[in-house]
């Protein structure tokens, strides 16, 4: 159906971790089956996920996007 994927520590391409401190956070990718699409399942897996990450104690959540 979908997936969201969350991560604290971010690496570039070449390896190298970019500007995170432990407070920050990053969804790197989320992702709902076209058929499954238009029904708040990708709003609610972010939901999910920025809930989570707060009672862990990040303050700052970024969002990655690829065109």
């Amino acid at each position: 159906m979908g997936y969201c994927i969350s991560v604290n520590r971010l690496h570039g391409y070449d390896g190298v971790v970019m500007n995170i401190t432990w407070k920050n956070a990053y969804i790197w990718e989320v992702y709902v089956e076209r058929e499954y699409r238009s029904r708040g399942i990708g709003t609610a897996l972010i939901g999910e996920v920025l809930e989570h990450l707060g009672q862990i104690g990040v303050e700052r959540v970024s969002l990655i996007v690829n065109s």
